[in-house]
C-alpha cells in the first residue's frame, strides 16, 4: 500500500491513479507496436500521430467523467445510488464471471 505524507491531500488521487496510469501505457504501446514491422528508413510520425491522437481522446474522455460525475455529485453521495450503482457493476462482474466460466 502507498503512504502519504498528507492523507488529507492525497486522499482524492489514490482512486484514479490506477486509471490515469493505464491509459499512458495504452498510449505508450501504439507507437512501438505500429512502429514494429516497419523497416529502417521508414517514417515514424504516423505512429507518433496514432499515440498523439489517443492521449487526446483519453484526456478529453477523462474530462467529460470528471464534468459529468461533478454535475451528478450531489445524487451520487446518496446511500441508493451507492446502493444501486453497487449493484449494477456486481451484475456486470457476476455476468463477466460466468461467461468466461462458460467459455464463451
Amino acid at each position: 500500500m502507498i503512504t502519504h505524507d498528507h492523507p488529507r491531500r492525497n486522499r482524492d488521487f489514490r482512486p484514479d491513479s490506477g486509471t490515469s496510469h493505464a491509459h499512458s501505457r495504452a498510449g505508450g504501446w501504439i507507437p512501438l507496436l505500429s512502429c514494429a514491422p516497419w523497416r529502417s528508413g521508414t517514417a515514424v510520425a504516423p505512429g507518433v500521430l496514432l499515440a498523439g491522437v489517443h492521449i487526446l481522446l483519453a484526456v478529453i474522455w477523462a474530462c467529460a467523467l470528471i464534468a459529468f460525475a461533478h454535475v451528478l455529485r450531489d445524487r451520487l453521495r446518496r446511500p441508493s445510488a451507492r446502493r444501486c450503482l453497487d449493484r449494477i457493476t456486481g451484475t456486470v462482474i457476476a455476468a463477466f464471471g460466468i461467461r468466461l466460466a462458460l467459455g464463451q
